[in-house]
């Protein structure tokens, strides 16, 4: 089942990409963030070092001591008009019937994408390794995780065979085993695959309350459309209000917001990071991140002056109803439930955030596009890209030793050149003072103590 992202994450995602505040620079005002106070702020930040699950509250704060608000209205955003096609639909059906999957064995040979659950013993040597021994691991077949060369075994056979495969161990296997041989003798438990269900009148009614299939197709379309809509609508809000944030002159910040931001900044990009299987620092590096943190911040303190002035305050029933339309959406029961997981106080705050680029959405032109003139004009993802994107997800970490091979080299290399140089001055003084006579001696000294004097 693909696994929902909370608006929370998308939000603060598209945030890091607003431009941080450009006040109109006339000789001797001041730069957009004070840099005085920038550092002062960080200091402070780093000798607090506080407890990571301590909650940072920001308190209220006037705007307007920190923003200048520039044009807010007469600007003019692009949004992408909303259009589902019919590939649209059957994605979107596809996904639906995969969340009622249900496994089945097979009896014939296994083959790519099928599901097996092997055992195996490895000698290595022709001595057979107790401690390589795996029982009942589940695996993909071709996805690459249990090695090539024992996937390719298993396909082609069936649960209850037996099957040998040879192959280079990798450090997986341990420091005493890495680059050797192994042979393995596998076992095949099971073989199974995942089967949805077909689509019928009576499958629709039973499981995804709509009475026919045509009804669940039109259904599907309109939610497409919602979302599309709301997605396109996210977007050019946020375009406007970075539009907003860059007309407008920032002077500081409140130390506890940056705080705040700063923190769940990070924790982001580290929770994205943990999904790869990498660092943080692969994603985003110290200086790009603190530019986001910044950001980030001059957009909340434009956001929250745009709201004071223009009276944009959210009620107690849009916050209900905000609750409502997304505790569902996010897989939560209730509206307390998605309260408890991601707090009042947060969901709060972005409620009042969506109201003010509604506001905005309101206030403005809006230039609409199709997808594809959209794209032409700001770019798509290329297939190029999204195999570098794949790539990614599957980190070399061959290439990162590699990389700390080279560096330990050049390290070792810098180091032995300094000790050389060393070695070679240590030669050299005991020389010059071997040439000199006791007389010369002094005068040398003499000289040495009138340089030094004249420095």
């Amino acid at each position: 089942m693909a696994k929902k992202i909370s608006v929370l994450f998308l939000v603060l995602a598209l945030a890091f990409s607003l431009a941080a505040c450009s006040g109109k620079k006339d000789s001797g005002q001041e730069e957009t963030v004070s840099a005085e106070t920038e550092t002062e702020s960080e200091e402070e930040l780093d000798e607090a070092d506080l407890d990571e699950d301590e909650e940072i509250v920001v308190a209220d704060y006037d705007p307007f001591e920190y923003v200048t608000l520039g044009a807010y209205t007469g600007l003019t955003a692009d949004i992408v008009k909303t259009e589902v096609t019919d590939e649209d639909v059957e994605l979107q059906i596809e996904t639906d019937l995969e969340e009622f999957s249900e496994e089945k064995d097979k009896e014939d040979a296994a083959e790519e994408e099928d599901y097996a659950v092997i055992s195996y013993t490895v000698k290595v040597d022709g001595t057979e390794e107790e401690d390589l021994a795996v029982d009942d691991t589940e695996i993909v077949l071709g996805w690459g995780d249990a090695g090539e060369e024992i996937e390719n075994a298993v396909i082609g056979h069936k649960a209850g065979e037996k099957v040998q495969a040879s192959m280079e161990l990798d450090e997986s296997f341990g420091e005493d085993y890495e680059g050797k041989t192994g042979e393995f003798d596998i076992s095949i438990g099971r073989v199974y695959t995942f089967v949805t269900p077909e689509l019928t009148d009576e499958f629709v009614k039973e499981n995804l309350d709509y009475d026919t299939v045509d009804a669940y197709k039109e259904g599907v379309k309109k939610n497409l459309a919602a979302d599309m809509t709301m997605s396109s609508r996210q977007e050019a809000g946020e375009n406007l209000l970075s539009q907003v944030t860059a007309a407008s002159e920032c002077k500081g910040y409140p130390e506890d917001l940056y705080e705040s931001v700063s923190r769940s900044t990070e924790e982001m990009y580290e929770s994205y990071a943990a999904m790869f299987g990498a660092e943080r620092e692969d994603l985003i590096s110290d200086e790009d991140l603190e530019k986001a943190v910044k950001d980030e911040v001059n957009a909340a303190m434009v956001l929250k002056a745009l709201a004071r002035k223009e009276n944009v305050e959210l009620s107690e029933e849009e916050y209900k109803k905000y609750l409502e339309d997304n505790c569902s959406e996010y897989g939560f029961e209730s509206a307390e439930e998605l309260e408890e997981a991601y707090g009042e106080k947060e969901l709060r705050d972005e409620a009042a955030r969506e109201k003010v680029l509604a506001w905005l959405l309101d206030n403005n032109q809006l230039n609409e596009l199709s997808q594809e003139e959209y794209d032409a004009k700001y770019g798509a993802d290329t297939d190029e890209e999204m195999e570098e994107g794949e790539e990614f997800e599957e980190l070399d970490e061959e290439e990162f030793e590699d990389e700390s091979e080279e560096e330990s080299e050049e390290s070792d290399e810098m180091d032995e050149a300094e000790e050389a140089d060393e070695e070679e001055e240590e030669e050299e003084e005991p020389e010059v003072v071997e040439d000199l006579t006791g007389e010369e001696a002094d005068e040398a000294d003499t000289a040495a103590e009138e340089t030094g004097t004249a420095q």
